[in-house]
């Protein structure tokens, strides 16, 4: 074959691969887990976790809370957040361990 036919067919599926990856990536969702299933989780873990709010302390640009579904979980949100105990959220974030507690630094953070 030709050089410059090689070449044109290297960019062509070049560029639909990285078109199929962009879609794929989009398409794609994080399943959620429980609490438990979260615990249970390495630190530096990416996750999605339901549970009912609980113990909110809201300070400056910090808002810390327990999440709960039969066990707790610690979540930090490094935003000032307006949540009120009893709610039903979804969150999004990384595990993180100090002393042995897990906590979840939370990216983003949904009210069901």
């Amino acid at each position: 074959m030709d050089d410059n036919t090689l070449l044109k067919i290297s960019l062509f599926l070049t560029v639909g691969g990285i078109i199929a990856l962009f879609f794929i990536l989009e398409t794609a969702e994080i399943q959620g887990i429980s609490v438990s299933a979260a615990q249970n989780k390495s630190s530096g873990d990416f996750v999605k976790v339901y549970g009912i709010v609980e113990n909110v302390i809201s300070r400056d640009k910090v808002t810390s809370f327990s999440l709960n579904e039969y066990r707790q979980l610690d979540a930090v949100v490094f935003d000032n957040v307006s949540l009120e105990n009893g709610l039903f959220v979804e969150l999004e974030g990384k595990i993180s361990e100090e002393e042995g507690k897990k906590t979840i630094i939370v990216d983003s953070i949904r009210i069901k």
